[in-house]
C-alpha cells in the first residue's frame, strides 16, 4: 500500500465514522441546493456546477445523482482521488469532467462564456493563507453566474495556525 492509499484509507475513517459530521453537512448542502433551484425559473437551463477538492464523492455523490444537473466538474489537487470520485458517482444523466487542478489556479483563469450556477467546497479552503482566501473568494466570483451560489464548507484556523 502506497502513501495515497494509507493516507486515504486515513481520511475514509474519518469520514465513514462522521467524526467530522459529513452527514449532517451534506444534508444541508441538499436543502440549500433545493431551495435554490426552487426559486429559480422554470425556463431556466440545467445548472453547471463546479466541486472543488471534490475528493473521492464519498458522502455527495448519492446526493449530486438527483441533482438536475447539466454538467458537473469535479476538480481535485490529487490526481489519484479523480478515479475513485468517477467510479463512486458512476452513471448520471449530465456530463461529467474531473480535473486535476489547484483551486486558486481555477478561481484566478478567465471566466469563460459559460460560467458556473453552483460552485461548492467542503474541508479544501482552508489550505489557503488568510490573504490567500480572500484572492480566492474575490476571483472565484467572478466565475459564478450572477444567480449564482456558493457552498462553502470548512474547517478555520486560528492566525498562525
Amino acid at each position: 500500500m502506497d502513501l495515497f492509499d494509507r493516507q486515504w484509507v486515513t481520511y475514509r475513517t474519518v469520514v465513514d465514522h462522521d467524526l467530522m459530521e459529513h452527514r449532517q453537512l451534506t444534508g444541508a448542502i441538499n436543502a440549500a441546493i433545493h431551495t435554490w433551484l426552487a426559486g429559480r425559473d422554470a425556463g431556466a437551463e440545467r445548472p453547471r456546477m463546479v466541486d472543488l477538492g471534490c475528493g473521492d464523492l464519498g458522502v455527495l455523490a448519492p446526493m449530486l445523482r438527483n441533482l438536475p444537473l447539466g454538467c458537473y466538474a469535479g476538480l481535485d489537487l490529487c490526481a489519484e482521488v479523480l478515479p475513485k470520485a468517477k467510479a463512486t458517482l458512476g452513471p448520471v444523466a449530465f456530463a461529467c469532467q474531473w480535473q486535476t487542478q489547484d483551486l486558486m489556479d481555477w478561481a484566478a483563469a478567465e471566466p469563460g462564456p459559460e460560467q458556473v450556477h453552483l460552485l461548492h467546497s467542503s474541508f479544501a479552503v482552508h489550505h489557503l493563507s488568510d490573504g490567500d482566501k480572500l484572492r480566492f473568494l474575490q476571483l472565484a466570483h467572478r466565475q459564478l453566474t450572477p444567480d449564482g451560489m456558493f457552498l462553502w464548507a470548512d474547517v478555520f484556523r486560528d492566525p498562525g495556525e
